[in-house]
């Protein structure tokens, strides 16, 4: 039974509302947003590669008419937003401390550590490569607002795994 199991129903939907406020989900997407209005998916798709993302999965999100940025991210991006690694590591379905076992500890910049772009571009290629591989997976359940159930799934698994 995990510690989260052990806590009265109350208790746990406190902590729950707790993480999802810390979390700053609504905050982050803004930001997400913001990087939608200014994309350019010609320019993604030459720069694919380079950032670690499978053209198939793009593939995907063309069908599914969902912007890029929801799913990916370029080092500028989050050099400029380091707040930002806490989305697309929640989108990768990582953890903070799975991230840290694979010395991509992310913790310090989402924490508001300034991040080199050198830093930048190891995160971007890595959860790029991880997120193609879950777009191209369940492509069937790619819709607009999949990237935030993602998000959520990996926020609650963490909170459940206490």
């Amino acid at each position: 039974m995990s510690q989260l199991e052990q806590i009265p129903n109350t208790q746990r939907n406190q902590l729950l509302a707790n993480a999802l406020i810390a979390f700053g989900l609504d905050h982050i997407l803004e930001r997400v947003k913001v990087l939608v209005s200014a994309y350019d998916p010609v320019d993604w798709r030459k720069a694919a590669d380079d950032l670690g993302i499978n053209p198939k999965a793009l593939d995907v999100l063309d069908r599914a008419s969902v912007p890029y940025p929801y799913y990916f991210c370029n080092p500028a991006q989050l050099a400029d937003n380091p707040s930002l690694l806490r989305y697309y590591r929640s989108l990768a379905m990582l953890s903070a401390k799975s991230m840290r076992e694979i010395d991509l500890d992310s913790l310090p910049y989402e924490s508001g550590m300034p991040l080199a772009r050198e830093r930048a571009a190891e995160f971007a290629r890595y959860f790029n490569w991880t997120v193609s591989s879950i777009v191209v997976a369940i492509e069937p359940l790619i819709a607009p607002q999949t990237h935030i159930e993602l998000v959520l799934t990996n926020l609650g698994d963490n909170i459940g795994s206490l």
